[in-house]
């Protein structure tokens, strides 16, 4: 059996599995589909594919998209507490972008 290695999202992903046996489960179908079939199955929630493997890509999506969810609670802290250590650049650069629109 070759040795497969993945890279971008996918291997992203397979570094968040926790269960070796949802990895495995993972490279069997990998190995089996076309990869950019299997990440569409993944992001449209193709009801075929196990409910581990959707709580899987949950999880990775939780952590990509962490730093979005992180700049709303830090804006929020800036304006109830005026905390500006927590504001990135960015987010206050976004905010500045938005109040000069009003």
């Amino acid at each position: 059996m070759r040795e497969l290695t993945f890279s971008g999202k996918t291997g992203v992903l397979l570094a968040a599995v926790k269960s070796p046996e949802i990895r495995k489960g993972y490279v069997r179908l990998l190995e089996r589909y076309d990869l950019t079939a299997m990440e569409q199955a993944l992001q449209q929630g193709d009801p075929t594919l196990p409910e581990g493997y959707a709580k899987v890509y949950r999880s990775y999506l939780a952590v990509k998209n962490r730093k979005q969810h992180d700049d709303h609670g830090n804006m929020n802290a800036f304006i109830k507490h005026g905390d500006s250590s927590k504001v990135s650049l960015e987010t206050a650069r976004s905010a500045v972008a938005y109040l000069e629109g009003l």
